[in-house]
């Protein structure tokens, strides 16, 4: 068992909470298997997130939310019924209704039944009252595209940045080794007399350096592992391994993969359907100033006794049409336009100015890309000299034909080189990601590339 009782032991515990895996064995997935560990892709994580995430299930929820509310709006155009039953115990003033009052002014009893019915015929606006209502679930569905699609891009980002950390922390581990090994010559050429003093201590001291490096390392790939698991909506996810590399996609395969000619951007969705729930509001708010017309009707029972409530002498019923018709409410419908007619043009400016800014990240993304795909052919180039480069300083100093400052600086460049390298991959991902989501592209078809090049 891995106990946290060292610094040592950091790695051992982290692995147990969140294990990084890449694959680099065939038989990588049947091991995997076979210790019954969950193997999660980039896919597996997306789909995890957007089942889970509180903010996705919020956001979806509020869909049901606006649906029963159109009902219910709905509901409004359909008849309402009701019964209302009164058992009262009353005396009339004799000196407001005189020889008229009943029972002369005397205390009695009065039973009442009434059946009303109440069904519009008519009312301008009330259908886009309804229509209105609609809009709301449909601006809303966007807004779950929206969502949806920020947060697979945070999960492609929070997903290759653990792998990222776990590949520098390789880095920082295997340069400890060849320290360590470089320790070890310095130290027999010293004792025999080949070495000085000066060449243990600058070792000793590399070493020093680098182990806080490495502590740090591990740190941030336990920080970006609890951010994933965050986004993916915080489901445990005991003995869990990322299979995924950092890898390089060929831009005229990206290219191939976006059609421009068929975009998707649920911003411009977003306030096109807003523009058209306004008109509907116009006409609902302009109803309210013009005649409407019912159906009414009225079926019921009036006696002072019990006994003869549902006698035919004591029934009456009444059935007609309602027609109301607003004369004067201030010049409220003028202002209320003109509210209105102004929200439409904030509407209109702000599509304007959504636009422009599609445009620009558009742009801005694509440029983006094409620098980190330049940048990672350089970096790539790089990383292979610095290896064939301390390939020959190991040479060189086992020969002791270099010293070991040359030596050290040739190991220094290598790990530059590397750590550049993998982080200009990770930053084409970010710029592949970016560059789908201002295209309006699916970013499941750049999940796809990703794990086609895997």
């Amino acid at each position: 068992m891995c106990k946290m009782t060292t610094r040592k032991n950091l790695s051992c515990a982290f692995a147990i909470l969140f294990s990084i895996f890449f694959n680099f064995a065939p038989n990588f997935a049947l091991a995997a298997e076979a210790l019954n560990v969950n193997i999660i892709t980039i896919k597996d994580a997306i789909d995890t997130a957007i089942k889970n995430n509180p903010a996705i299930i919020q956001a979806k929820e509020k869909l049901n939310q606006d649906r029963e509310a159109t009902s219910l709006i709905r509901a409004s155009l359909f008849p309402t019924l009701n019964v209302v039953g009164t058992g009262l115990d009353k005396k009339d003033s004799t000196a407001t209704s005189g020889v008229n009052a009943p029972f002369n002014g005397q205390p009695y009893n009065n039973y009442n039944i009434d059946l009303h019915l109440n069904q519009p015929l008519f009312g301008y606006g009330s259908l886009a009252a309804v229509r209105n209502a609609d809009y709301d679930r449909q601006v809303d569905i966007v807004n779950v595209e929206i969502a949806e699609r920020n947060l697979e891009n945070q999960v492609i980002q929070a997903f290759y940045v653990v792998i990222l950390d776990q590949k520098l922390l390789e880095l920082l581990n295997r340069h400890l080794e060849v320290l360590q090994e470089t320790l070890k010559t310095s130290q027999g050429r010293y004792q025999t007399g080949r070495g000085q003093l000066l060449d243990v201590l600058q070792v000793k001291t590399q070493i020093a350096l680098l182990k806080p490096q490495i502590i740090s390392a591990q740190n941030s790939i336990v920080t970006s592992a609890a951010n994933l698991t965050t986004l993916m909506g915080g489901v445990p996810q005991n003995e869990t391994k990322l299979r995924g590399k950092l890898v390089r996609v060929p831009l005229n395969l990206i290219d191939s993969r976006v059609d421009l000619t068929h975009t998707r951007l649920p911003e411009l969705e977003s306030i096109r359907l807003r523009r058209l729930q306004l008109n509907e509001l116009k006409d609902q708010t302009l109803g309210k100033h013009f005649p409407s017309l019912a159906l009414v009707g009225d079926v019921g029972s009036n006696s002072f006794t019990k006994a003869d409530i549902f006698s035919s002498y004591s029934q009456f019923w009444s059935v007609g049409l309602q027609l109301t018709i607003p004369i004067f409410s201030g010049f409220s419908s003028s202002y209320e336009q003109r509210a209105l007619a102004s929200q439409d043009y904030q509407l209109e400016s702000s599509a304007r100015g959504e636009t422009q800014t599609l445009q620009l990240a558009q742009l801005t993304a694509r440029k983006t890309l094409e620098s980190s795909d330049a940048s990672l052919a350089s970096a790539e180039e790089a990383s292979n000299l610095a290896r064939e480069s301390v390939a020959e300083a190991k040479r060189n100093y086992r020969l002791a034909t270099i010293d070991f400052l040359v030596f050290l600086t040739v190991q220094t460049s290598q790990l530059t080189a590397d750590q550049s390298f993998f982080q200009t991959e990770y930053n084409t991902i970010l710029a592949m990601a970016n560059y789908f989501v201002a295209s309006g592209q699916s970013l499941s078809k750049l999940v796809d590339l990703l794990l086609e090049k895997k």
